[in-house]
């Protein structure tokens, strides 16, 4: 059996904190220890920084990125998709969204289709 290991720092803080501690270390008003006030570990405040000064215009926090790799329609198919549902909906159609959904990304040999 495995031992459960408790966090040793607790993420007590949002994404506007953590933007609003690294505009102020930046624009140096005040050093890294002292931005320990919002509440932020001083090395995922550093880790932040350096990926916003990397990468200032696509930086995320969260799992964006992860999403994007298995995306399979874009969000023009998305809308045209989901306008096919409602449409055969109304009218009884007898197929799922699932799998009009499969059948539609065959149809127009897309990739990172999931088997139904």
């Amino acid at each position: 059996m495995f031992q459960s290991r408790n966090r040793c720092t607790k993420r007590g803080y949002t994404v506007s904190q953590l933007e609003q501690a690294a505009n102020e270390v930046t624009a140096q008003k005040c050093s890294m220890r002292e931005a320990a006030q919002f509440g932020i570990a001083r090395t995922s405040l550093q880790r932040y920084i350096d990926k916003s000064s990397s990468q200032p215009a696509t930086l995320r926090v969260g799992y964006q990125g992860v999403a994007q790799a298995y995306r399979v329609f874009t969000n023009i198919q998305g809308q045209e998709i989901s306008n096919h549902i409602k449409a055969f909906d109304d009218r009884f159609y007898g197929l799922t969204a699932k799998q009009l959904a499969y059948s539609y990304a065959k149809f127009n040999n897309m990739t990172n289709v999931p088997l139904s």
